[in-house]
């Protein structure tokens, strides 16, 4: 019979040492997966908010595109405008220095015509016998 208690008070340690072991493990893995699933969220808000910023500057970086297509547009406009105001001053000039006699109202129902361009003609070369 003491050999019978002397086993239970050996088993009754044994099993409380077990207890408090698996209990400061339990406390561990609990401190532990606190920490991961922090982590986890920090990570989650992080992903957010770099998923907004790329949206963001896909944005800017489209409407920016875009302005720049319009400007090269308004650009070309322009251009083509200065263009005729040379071409319109240029013919002006040419008219008023020659004095050709002609009166304004003869001047105003005046036409102008372009004819299409003349492309030269290639030259067939003969071969000359040595």
């Amino acid at each position: 019979m003491v050999d019978l208690k002397a086993t239970e008070g050996q088993d009754i340690q044994t099993l409380q040492k077990s207890k408090e072991y698996f209990e400061k493990k339990c406390e561990q893995l609990s401190t532990q997966y606190k920490k991961v699933l922090n982590q986890l969220q920090e990570e989650q808000a992080m992903n957010r908010s770099l998923l907004n910023n790329q949206q963001h500057w896909q944005s800017a970086v489209q409407r920016l595109e875009e302005d720049k297509q319009k400007q090269e547009k308004e650009l070309k406009d322009t251009q083509e405008q200065l263009r005729d105001i040379l071409f319109h001053l240029e013919a002006q000039n040419k008219l008023s220095s020659e004095n050709t006699g002609l009166d304004a109202k003869e001047l105003e129902d005046g036409q102008i015509s372009v004819g299409a361009s003349s492309t030269p003609q290639s030259r067939r070369r003969s071969r000359r016998k040595k």
